[in-house]
């Protein structure tokens, strides 16, 4: 053998053990994740990526739309009657 082929050869023991080590991790990994909590993850990377900076508190948006829309549904009540 040739001193470079003899550095490149895994001395520490059988190249199945650490295939097995390899797919033991992968399962505790994959055990321990929440579908959910990933789909979120990826979602808001999405988010970040199409809106940078500052986005919009959709909460505020949807008190104001519906402040609106109660408004000006009095207001159209009220007029109903001729006031």
């Amino acid at each position: 053998m040739k001193p470079n082929q003899e550095a490149s050869q895994d001395t520490t023991g059988d190249p199945v053990d650490g295939l097995k080590e390899d797919a033991r991790k992968t399962m505790d990994k994959a055990s321990k994740m929440n579908p959910y909590e990933m789909m979120m993850s990826d979602v808001n990377l999405v988010k970040e990526h199409l809106m940078p900076g500052r986005r919009p508190d959709l909460r505020k948006k949807t008190t104001e739309f519906f402040f609106c829309y109660g408004w000006h549904s009095l207001v159209h009540h009220l007029h109903s009657f001729h006031l």
